[in-house]
């Protein structure tokens, strides 16, 4: 049993953890809502920080009482990384066997570390529902695991069923558009992405919601709303601006718009961290498509050095057209 000097001292210690903790939340919070990704990292780098003594401060309590769930719980959500230090969820477990945090919190962290371990971490999710009917995150996070699962379905019932509960979750609803969008159920995948684009609309991550929607669109053939998406997702400072110009090029050429395509192809190759041999191969279709065939060739050599794939029908096509074998 601790002294009441030492009670005292334990106590400090566990409020200073929990305040740095609860900075770390807040810069989070102001880094989520920042326009620029300068702006994104400086808060997240103070979070960072804010947890770094949080966690400091949670080994000094755990050393002077090793018996508190919480402490445990709280010192896992001060490290970087779900799927580090999952020992510290057990022992949460094993103290407190009625926290659904901490079973929800070992089923990402299985979920993050291996997405094969769907089967495992959907029975730590499941087991957090039990415990609290209304956990919106661990609805959503059995969806995803589901979906890792192949049983898309049961993943659309919890993902629904998260939106139910908390109507503004941004990655249930996000992850649901998807399952819409692939399932062939456009409207309403337009429906959750258009959602998801007011709830993130003062965020940096405004650009993905109108890329999602974008993408439904061009599947609708709905030309100018797809078009009027990337183009305001390229406006919002995006940190993967070659996606939407691969994705806008695609759209171009879906419409026979071939130098627009050219172009978009171009700066996704242009703004990209790493060389894609498929955007290659794409503005490579579009160069044959125009009759540019020594363009077209050049491309075609940029994805065989770079190790993509060609598909053989294109390439004899290519042969034929242009007269020449290489």
């Amino acid at each position: 049993m601790l002294k009441r000097g030492n009670i005292n001292a334990f106590e400090e210690i566990v409020s200073r953890g929990k305040l740095f903790f609860s900075k770390a939340g807040e810069s989070l919070e102001k880094a989520n809502k920042m326009k620029s990704w300068p702006a994104y990292e400086k808060e997240a780098e103070k979070a960072d920080d804010f947890l770094a003594k949080a966690l400091e401060e949670f080994n000094k309590a755990i050393e002077i009482d090793p018996n508190i769930a919480e402490l445990y719980l709280l010192r896992k959500k001060s490290r970087v990384g779900m799927d580090d230090f999952t020992g510290d969820l057990s022992t949460a477990i094993s103290l407190d066997p009625c926290c659904a945090e901490a079973f929800y919190l070992y089923g990402r962290s299985l979920l993050s570390a291996d997405p094969v371990a769907d089967v495992q971490a959907i029975e730590y999710f499941s087991k957090a529902i039990e415990l609290d009917p209304a956990y919106s995150d661990a609805y959503c996070w059995r969806g995803k695991a589901l979906i890792c699962a192949g049983r898309n379905e049961d993943a659309l019932a919890d993902l629904s069923k998260a939106v139910e509960i908390d109507h503004d979750h941004l990655e249930a609803l996000s992850a649901r558009g998807i399952l819409f969008e692939e399932s062939g159920r456009l409207d309403l995948a337009v429906l959750d992405f258009s959602k998801k684009i007011e709830i993130t609309l003062e965020t940096i991550e405004v650009w993905k919601s109108y890329m999602n929607r974008g993408n439904v669109y061009a599947e609708l053939g709905d030309f100018e709303n797809a078009l009027a998406d990337y183009d305001k997702a390229l406006e919002s400072d995006p940190d993967d601006m070659g996606i939407i110009f691969l994705n806008k090029g695609l759209l171009y050429a879906k419409e026979n718009c071939l130098d627009q395509a050219i172009e978009c192809y171009t700066q996704s190759i242009d703004v990209s961290c790493t060389c894609d041999p498929f955007i290659y191969y794409l503005r490579a279709h579009a160069y044959a498509r125009r009759m540019e065939y020594d363009r077209s060739w050049e491309d075609v050599h940029k994805v065989i050095f770079l190790k993509g794939d060609i598909d053989p029908e294109f390439l004899e096509y290519l042969k034929k057209a242009s007269g020449r074998t290489k």
